[in-house]
């Protein structure tokens, strides 16, 4: 996603505009979402606000730096890009993660800075960076069953040797207590 909005989005304005009522759409919604109850399940924060306004400053910064040349427009296209990073990788783990520090923010920033440094809004940095996923997971698949298999060959063959001592340790602790009960 972050693909599409860097390289073909914020190139042609007939389609920044869409995104841009789009964010401010959402915008509307979550300021819906903010006058509900406060004990309403479905309330939500003001800091989730800052959100479609920020994705709308990328998008301008890349919009804006697109149609330009020279080192300061470099420089907004930077600020565009890794705001919209930010916010992508912002929005995909503020769910799983428990608390959001400031330490946690720090961290996605500093990523999502060196992720735009990397791509530099070039369609085959992207790319690149896609087939690279895409190869790792094709490894994943590949692997994990093999690994899986092996595991349970070695599994099965120690709980066969292992099975043998504990089924004669067992028949010599009925035989124990069958003597001691004979006895007795």
């Amino acid at each position: 996603m972050v693909c599409a909005v860097a390289t073909i989005i914020t190139r042609y304005l007939i389609l920044v505009v869409p995104a841009i009522l789009f964010m401010l759409y959402i915008a509307y919604t979550v300021l819906q979402e903010m006058r509900l109850p406060d004990n309403h399940p479905g309330k939500r924060g003001a800091i989730e606000l800052a959100g479609p306004f920020a994705l709308i400053f990328g998008l301008l910064c890349m919009h804006v730096a697109h149609s330009r040349q020279g080192f300061l427009m470099q420089c907004v296209f930077f600020l565009g890009e890794s705001t919209g990073t930010f916010m992508f990788i912002f929005n995909s783990i503020r769910t799983s993660l428990p608390v959001m520090t400031p330490v946690v923010l720090i961290v996605i920033a500093f990523v999502a800075s060196a992720l735009a440094l990397i791509f530099r809004g070039k369609f085959w940095n992207y790319f690149i960076a896609m087939l690279f996923e895409a190869g790792l997971l094709l490894v994943v698949v590949m692997a994990f069953p093999v690994i899986e298999m092996m595991l349970e060959t070695i599994l099965n063959e120690k709980l066969r040797k292992v099975g043998d001592k504990v089924r004669a340790h067992q028949k010599q602790l009925e035989a124990y207590y069958a003597s001691k009960v004979t006895n007795n």
